[in-house]
């Protein structure tokens, strides 16, 4: 469900203003009740449901420190909310870089690191224009690595293999696409020196972005540059021998980057590109157009129902993990 720009802004009966967002700072489980504690960073507005404020329910320990928090239970947080953003903060003295790509401008960063290290990809898409019936369109994101291989012993001016710099070729993770949300996000653990690193966007050929930026973000310092023409055309053709399952699987279900088995288990979707069309001309195999849909994505997509007093109310998956784990305390 979305919520149009002309309704935007207005104070529901709820208290809650329609088309804003109110990040989440707590859940509790409260004698029995389960409930989920919100910023509200906005100038009017105020919950005046259970829980809220103004309610008798509300207890003195629920107090929080913070820009106007309130509580609300899960009922009214599921039943109020249409939709949940996940966002990854970083520390500041994390490295970043950036680069704009579309179908007509494909692009595909490269990068290095001299000492082990921790990543973060994020592909985002811009707001479509307000009053615009465009929405974003499904991406997904792949990283790769390859590593350098080393010259032999004594010999002098040898470089990467040049017929086929990227070669051997290896999946390092994968976020499959996703038909939910404008950005998609991919965390490596450990990028490692001596490699070479190239992130990869993927999409359905029948809804390419209009503008996709992709952003690494990397705890120590890196080298990052974008792959000239001839080398993403070696990139290219590597990338479609790669098989296998990702070095590292991503978990769609829930704030953990971390990934599941069940994740790795997935089937990889076809891919397509429009450089690698051209760059391929007259080779075999065009890119297919049929994409499979993975259990995951589906999953994400549909809340499942988990016994923890409320009958038959649904809970995302994401807060059925963090309910599960709650000590009736601190979450």
């Amino acid at each position: 469900m979305y919520i149009s720009f002309e309704q935007t802004n207005m104070v529901l009966t709820s208290g809650l203003l329609s088309g804003c967002a109110y990040p989440i700072v707590a859940l509790e489980v409260v004698n029995g009740h389960a409930l989920v504690a919100l910023e509200n960073p906005w100038f009017q507005g105020r919950w005046n449901g259970h829980w809220g404020p103004d309610s008798p329910g509300r207890r003195a320990q629920l107090q929080l420190p913070g820009c106007q928090p309130f509580w609300m239970s899960i009922q009214d947080f599921c039943q109020h909310f249409t939709d949940i953003a996940q966002a990854r903060l970083v520390p500041g003295s994390w490295q970043g870089a950036m680069v704009a790509m579309s179908e007509e401008r494909p692009s595909y960063p490269l990068v290095s690191v001299s000492s082990p290290t921790q990543a973060v990809f994020l592909l985002s898409q811009a707001d479509p224009p307000r009053g615009s019936q465009k929405r974003a369109v499904p991406l997904g994101l792949r990283v790769y690595r390859c590593r350098i291989v080393a010259p032999p012993q004594h010999a002098t001016g040898v470089k990467q293999n040049v017929s086929n710099p990227f070669k051997p070729l290896e999946l390092v993770a994968e976020m499959p696409i996703s038909q939910s949300g404008r950005s998609v996000m991919v965390e490596v653990p450990k990028l490692e020196p001596n490699c070479l690193y190239v992130a990869s966007i993927i999409y359905s050929p029948n809804a390419p972005p209009d503008l996709a930026i992709l952003r690494v973000l990397t705890a120590s310092s890196m080298r990052f540059r974008e792959l000239s023409v001839p080398e993403s055309a070696y990139f290219l053709q590597a990338e479609e021998q790669v098989g296998g399952r990702p070095l590292y699987a991503i978990d769609t279900d829930s704030f953990s980057s971390q990934g599941s088995l069940e994740a790795a288990q997935l089937p990889i979707p076809a891919r397509h590109d429009p450089m690698r069309d051209s760059a391929s001309r007259g080779v075999d195999g065009a890119a297919s157009e049929s994409w499979q849909t993975s259990a995951a994505s589906a999953a994400s997509d549909t809340w499942q129902e988990v016994d923890l007093g409320f009958g038959e109310f649904k809970l995302p998956p994401f807060l059925q993990e963090i309910l599960n784990q709650c000590s009736g305390v601190d979450c």
